[in-house]
């Protein structure tokens, strides 16, 4: 008997930290931000609605359970549907939302470059304006210095 409630005493112990550790390995604030209000598409964090105060409700009593936060999601998810979360999961379809914007922008920065890489080697090709101009004809030289002096007349 007193080995029993000596290993049930240890028990107690080693599951008290484990509750401690999980309560304080995420906040309810941090879900809050991760979670959208059905009624409004708003974060929770920023909802004043029934439903979200509702749902910050739930959140907070998972997580003075000792929930994981992703034992919370999860729960949040089989209520409420994927349409809570506020970002798509990494992984199937949702994979596409995460995966299209880094593609995208990729695009853009590989784009530029080359723009960037053309334009440069335009410019090296291209005369410097600090080089003299051609020498002129001389007849029209002649004639620009005669019709200047006419105009001065």
């Amino acid at each position: 008997m007193r080995a029993l409630v000596a290993l049930l005493l240890v028990a107690i112990a080693v599951m008290l930290p484990a509750t401690a550790a999980a309560e304080a390995d995420w906040s309810i604030t941090s879900l809050e931000n991760e979670v959208m209000c059905p009624v409004c598409n708003s974060l929770v964090s920023q909802s004043n609605s029934t439903a979200a105060n509702r749902i910050r409700d739930q959140i907070a009593e998972k997580h003075a359970l000792g929930w994981s936060k992703e034992r919370t999601k999860n729960w949040l998810v089989a209520q409420y549907g994927e349409e809570i979360l506020a970002a798509p999961p990494a992984e199937g379809f949702g994979l596409l939302a995460w995966v299209i914007p880094g593609a995208v922008l990729l695009t853009g920065v590989v784009a530029a470059g080359v723009v960037a890489l053309t334009w440069s080697r335009q410019r090296a090709s291209a005369p410097d304006a600090q080089t003299a101009p051609p020498p002129a004809d001389a007849e029209l030289e002649r004639r620009i210095d005669r019709e200047l002096l006419e105009d001065d007349a």
